[in-house]
């Protein structure tokens, strides 16, 4: 009897390991794919940028400044708040890392920037109230995908459980990307418009790789006067999502559409397009796919309703920017008198 019972436990002990170790594959392989997919999506954004160069180095330009600065305010972050609730940290499963920073989650977050900002071009809006539709873009995608990030423990932070802030991610999170989002791209735009031309000009393309500092201290003005006040009002995590949706509406508030449709700044195409499609179904496949896989849909279908909206909401904005349904896609092109006279 014994005998049986000392070989049952020793089954059970090995099947044991088995499920941890086919548990451990199938995360490795989940980091592996996503590594991969991120790279193939920065080359063929790369190739967006590289392809247009000569017509329009403002592209290139973006990209790389967006990239550098991915890397400053995720590694800055990671280190500023290392060790108090609120803090966060990668998975260590991910094999490309720059410092604390794993290169896909710079990778991605640099494509859906440089995306972002190009479908907001083409939109009918002021020039200096695109970074608020900008911000706004990006908060789209991170409202659901940070909620599957945790689950699949793609990223972890301290002090916070799943049942609180946003579904198991803290508010102030979605804050901090609104004005990180906000801020640069701002800039970006406000430099751009200030000169002629100026980004074909030595002396003003050296100030311009100042931005991605300048733009991460702005975010941290900013993100500190919303912590001051939510300190003094004394608010707990459910109440700070109030602070979030209020800065989400005054955003919303702020398009403003001209009075006469405005030039683009940057220059597309068809491959442009394709690029900007591409990048954004391709997150929002990667949420619905790893909302089936962790069963968020069974628990949490608010983040389902979330989603499609998002989804609904994409498929206006898509709507607005490329032309009505069924007809050619409308691609407004710089001609060399506009970009003579400057772009804005």
């Amino acid at each position: 009897m014994l005998s049986l019972h000392r070989e049952a436990r020793v089954k059970h002990e090995a099947a044991t390991v088995r499920l941890l170790a086919l548990a451990k594959k199938e995360e490795t392989m989940l980091f592996l794919c996503i590594e991969i997919a991120m790279v193939v999506l920065f080359i063929l954004v790369l190739a967006d940028a590289a392809l247009s160069y000569w017509e329009n180095k403002r592209k290139l330009l973006l990209l790389v400044l967006a990239f550098v600065y991915a890397v400053i305010l995720e590694n800055f972050n990671i280190f500023i708040t290392k060790g108090h609730a609120g803090s966060y940290f990668y998975n260590p499963e991910f094999v490309l890392w720059i410092w604390q920073t794993p290169l896909a989650i710079a990778l991605a977050w640099t494509c859906l920037l440089y995306t972002a900002m190009h479908i907001t071009d083409m939109l009918r809006l002021k020039v200096l109230t695109r970074p608020f539709m900008d911000a706004i873009l990006l908060l789209m995608i991170y409202l659901t995908m940070d909620v599957v990030a945790v689950r699949q423990e793609i990223v972890f932070w301290v002090g916070h459980s799943q049942a609180q802030g946003w579904f198991g991610v803290p508010a102030d999170h979605f804050i901090s990307w609104l004005f990180i989002a906000f801020i640069f791209s701002f800039l970006f735009r406000y430099f751009s418009r200030t000169e002629n031309d100026m980004i074909n000009k030595t002396t003003r393309t050296e100030y311009f790789f100042l931005l991605p500092a300048f733009a991460y201290l702005g975010m941290l003005v900013l993100f500190s006067l919303v912590n001051l006040a939510e300190d003094a009002l004394s608010l707990t995590k459910a109440e700070e999502l109030f602070v979030l949706w209020a800065i989400v509406i005054f955003f919303a508030l702020m398009l403003r559409a001209p009075k006469a449709r405005q030039v683009q700044m940057f220059t597309n195409n068809n491959y442009t397009v394709f690029v900007m499609l591409f990048t954004r179904l391709l997150f929002y496949s990667y949420i619905m796919f790893s909302m089936v896989f962790t069963e968020v849909y069974l628990s949490n279908l608010v983040v389902v309703l979330i989603l499609l909206l998002t989804l609904v909401s994409e498929m206006l904005v898509y709507h607005e920017a490329f032309g009505h349904i069924g007809k050619p896609l409308q691609i407004v092109r710089l001609t060399n008198k506009q970009r003579e006279m400057g772009h804005y």
